[in-house]
């Protein structure tokens, strides 16, 4: 789901429909809240267990999912040296699941998206969905994200206390 936010945040972009201000605007937005998110150290058992119960954790997969493809769009322009980008491995994952289904071969994007990009990049993600997606580990995106354009930087939000505990 968080590739979708991913994309819809570039075509917004590359259409004019957005502005550069409303891209990083949009961006830093989903940044904050899953910064600040009490589930963003959700383990992918805590999501399934209390998904449909949390609403915390119902935006976590969004969330993490669009920082991810962030931060996998910029490991490929790394790795290829700027040639290849992620819209270059999805584009041929779907070209080879469409061969796969045409000789009666259905191989679920789960397992075709990762074999794609390490035939195209080298890259393997299996230890990244492991960290971030099983265990819980919170992304980092690197400074250098966006090149030249503008920095990624971290910042330190205080912790917002009620006071009081509301169940009590």
């Amino acid at each position: 789901e968080g590739f979708t936010d991913f994309y819809a945040g570039h075509v917004l972009l590359r259409a004019g429909l957005w502005s550069l201000s409303e891209y990083i605007d949009d961006l830093n937005r989903a940044l904050m809240r899953y910064g600040t998110s009490p589930a963003r150290n959700a383990t992918a058992a805590d999501v399934l267990r209390s998904f449909w119960t949390d609403q915390a954790v119902q935006k976590l997969p969004y969330d993490q999912g669009h920082l991810f493809a962030h931060l996998l769009s910029y490991r490929i322009r790394k790795a290829s040296e700027g040639r290849t980008g992620l819209h270059d491995v999805l584009r041929l994952q779907h070209t080879r699941a469409q061969r796969n289904e045409a000789e009666g071969r259905r191989i679920p994007g789960a397992t075709l998206f990762p074999a794609i990009l390490r035939e195209v990049t080298g890259l393997d993600i299996a230890p990244d969905l492991a960290r971030y997606g099983g265990a819980g580990q919170q992304i980092l995106l690197a400074a250098d994200l966006f090149g030249d354009c503008f920095t990624v930087t971290t910042v330190t939000q205080p912790e917002f206390h009620r006071g009081f505990d509301v169940d009590a």
